[in-house]
């Protein structure tokens, strides 16, 4: 039986709260978020439609006075001066305003209340037929006309009697929004979202990790109360530390966030990646540095390089939380079958990521296209606006 490694560790740093989860003993993933001021990723507003943009098909609407979000409108017919509710379903990045959406959702633990999605799905990791079965019985009297419900992975290890009551929790949010909206002005905040580290808690198995490790008095007892509500029995994993050892410190962040926000990443063998964020998409350049391996042909080191590229560039796609579109320029190999094992290899250690992310394919110019789901800001930009630039 494998042993928990995964921790989950929280902390102030230079005015944000960092939530990073560590898996193997490495750093695996780091949010920012700026204390007293979480993300607006998951509010739900009153918006004014402020332009509608036929071309592009998409309007822009206000949120809050001064800021407005983009709106696709597929089939969807607006004009100026309209009043719609919206979710902000992404954050601004970069000169890009956060992207919104008028299906909503609400989400739990275990289950969402989508609005404008209706029926009801399960999870696809959920891979119990009987289970599923279960599910289908219990749940679909939930949905109804305009809204729909969806059954979330960690909803295997819970009971029906515990997914039925967030349900109702949820439900009853979601009738409050659509009951109100209709009488509330532009610009009114309908639901808010909860803080960054504690949706993080949303999304993981609790029987995947072995600790949930802080230095702030403050996050330990909000993180203490939302667990309570799901599983007391997990409470023995939240571990409080004083602040004189340090998060920081005892598991080396520091480091991680100073190689986070670096534009060279060394590789074992002695090569390193530069890794150049632009305004359109990243650009990934793999070289071989100071890699020299006895008895090895220039083609042998050339493959060992792009190889370990690989799996380096799925770890810094994660931790940094690069997003878009992305450009790597390996090293030039002229044999076809060593092409296709690259991106053989690229592929597999991309697939492991939690956050969708495509390989597309390699161009004439041996140049290979991946796409990453943009949902937060990449780190740089998260530390970028208060401020800090890795200095």
């Amino acid at each position: 039986m494998r042993l928990l490694s995964d921790k989950l560790l929280l902390t102030k740093y230079k005015g944000h709260i960092l939530t990073a989860r560590k898996t193997d003993n490495e750093i695996v993933e780091m949010n920012f978020e700026p204390e007293g001021s979480g993300t607006i990723v998951g509010n739900i507003y009153v918006g004014r439609v402020e332009n509608v943009v036929k071309n592009i098909n998409a309007a822009f609407v206000s949120y809050e006075k001064g800021k407005t979000a983009y709106l696709p409108l597929e089939d969807k017919v607006l004009h100026q001066g309209d009043l719609v509710v919206i979710q902000i379903v992404n954050e601004a990045i970069k000169t890009k305003p956060p992207k919104a959406s008028m299906d909503f959702s609400l989400t739990g633990r275990y289950a969402v209340v989508t609005h404008g999605k209706p029926g009801l799905g399960i999870s696809s990791k959920i891979t119990d037929k009987r289970l599923r079965e279960e599910f289908k019985a219990q749940f679909e009297a939930f949905t109804i006309e305009e809204c729909g419900i969806v059954i979330r992975t960690n909803a295997a290890d819970a009971s029906i009697e515990e997914i039925k009551a967030e349900l109702e929790v949820l439900m009853s949010k979601y009738e409050a929004i659509i009951k109100y909206a209709g009488t509330r002005s532009a610009h009114t905040l309908l639901h808010e979202e909860e803080k960054a580290y504690v949706t993080a808690l949303r999304s993981i198995n609790f029987n995947e990790i072995s600790q949930i490790v802080t230095d702030d008095k403050t996050v330990f007892e909000e993180v203490a109360a939302y667990i309570k509500l799901y599983d007391k029995a997990v409470l023995d994993k939240i571990v409080y530390i004083d602040e004189e050892q340090s998060v920081l410190k005892l598991h080396g962040l520091e480091s991680v966030i100073k190689q986070a926000l670096s534009e060279r990443v060394w590789l074992k063998c002695g090569g390193y990646l530069v890794i150049q964020p632009t305004e359109a998409l990243t650009v990934i350049d793999v070289n071989s540095g100071k890699c020299v391996l006895k008895k090895k042909t220039l083609k042998e080191t050339i493959k060992k390089v792009n190889l370990e590229a690989c799996e380096m560039i799925a770890k810094q796609l994660r931790l940094r939380n690069l997003s878009g579109i992305i450009i790597v320029d390996f090293i030039d190999m002229e044999d076809e079958n060593d092409r296709e094992e690259l991106l053989k290899t690229l592929k597999t250690y991309i697939e492991t990521d939690p956050v969708k992310t495509l390989l597309i394919d390699m161009t004439k110019l041996n140049l290979v296209e991946i796409t990453r789901q943009k949902i937060k800001k990449p780190v740089y930009e998260q530390l970028k606006d208060s401020g800090y630039a890795g200095n």
